[in-house]
């Protein structure tokens, strides 16, 4: 990805990676959109995979990394829920719900302004001033 690559190149050795076990953590809930390239689906199962009590919802489609409280009212109803009472979705295996992407927005076409209106000031000039 276009926006990592700076990474490559970084001047500072890298340090030592934390180690991520989930011991003694109450259970999480993750959300993860499957077409969302600033934060990869695979990297949205790594973390389910090192969070044993977590519970991975995953959004069908979804091309965006903030997913939740955007509409989508399956997600949301299920981190609602989870924020309510603590409860996550029953454990389905790596990924325990999924939800279908909101649609997109239907274009709408709007007609250009007459070349008239582009030509008429933005402001009001006094007549000595206009030309």
């Amino acid at each position: 990805m276009w926006f990592n690559a700076g990474c490559l190149f970084w001047p500072v050795k890298a340090g030592h990676r934390t180690r991520i076990t989930g011991k003694g953590l109450p259970p999480a809930l993750l959300f993860q959109a499957t077409d969302d390239p600033a934060t990869p689906y695979e990297g949205g199962l790594e973390m389910a995979r090192a969070l044993p009590s977590a519970r991975l919802v995953v959004e069908r489609g979804g091309g965006s990394h903030a997913i939740t409280f955007a509409g989508n009212t399956c997600l949301d109803d299920i981190l609602i829920d989870y924020l309510r009472t603590g409860k996550v979705p029953a454990d389905r295996g790596l990924v325990d719900r999924t939800c279908e992407k909101t649609p997109d927005p239907t274009p709408v076409w709007v007609a250009p302004a007459p070349a008239a209106a582009l030509r008429t000031p933005a402001i009001a000039v006094p007549r000595q001033f206009a030309t």
